[in-house]
């Protein structure tokens, strides 16, 4: 791919990334939102996906770390759902400013720890950084294994709160009826 049209193609991700982040942004109701929240800061972590590969192995590990975040970031979102669901009227006494952030660090600190990680198997294997980066074979299969059997682990609870909410929220309604 030449450098002009992966420039591009990161452009055009990077601003279709943003508007979510600017609309959130700009609108008070929604920045005070959790949920919103989180989805601006999933939205920032694809942004960051996007970049061309010009300083190779950083970018690489990065992309791969940010990625894997967002897993992170939909568990933050789904156990938000689950208190928002299942406690709805204790929602503010449970989900308080402290773990707010907390939830929103979260898919940010596990993109730093699997970086360092995976800056370190490149260290530690000697990757070659010349030219232009082909990434699966700069990437070391530890760290494509520890990414996969991150983000698979990480969706399944993902998955099972996401299935109880819906079953708690379907018994809901039907006592509504």
């Amino acid at each position: 791919m030449s450098a002009t049209l992966e420039v591009t193609i990161g452009l055009v991700v990077a601003v279709n990334s943003a508007v979510p982040v600017v609309a959130i942004l700009r609108r008070r109701q929604l920045r005070e939102s959790t949920m919103y929240r989180l989805l601006a800061s999933m939205a920032s972590a694809q942004a960051l996906m996007s970049p061309p590969d010009w300083a190779c192995a950083t970018l690489l590990f990065l992309r791969s770390a940010v990625g894997a975040s967002t897993v992170v970031a939909l568990l933050a979102l789904s156990l938000e759902r689950y208190v928002t669901v299942v406690h709805g009227l204790r929602y503010f006494d449970i989900i308080t400013d402290r773990q707010r952030r907390l939830l929103l660090a979260a898919s940010w600190l596990v993109a730093a720890l699997l970086w360092i990680f995976g800056m370190a198997l490149h260290r530690a294997f000697g990757a070659d950084d010349g030219g232009v980066c082909d990434h699966w074979e700069s990437i070391p299969p530890t760290f494509r294994i520890t990414i996969s059997l991150f983000v698979l682990t990480t969706y399944l609870p993902c998955l099972c709160i996401n299935v109880f909410v819906a079953f708690v929220a379907w018994r809901k309604q039907a006592y509504v009826w």
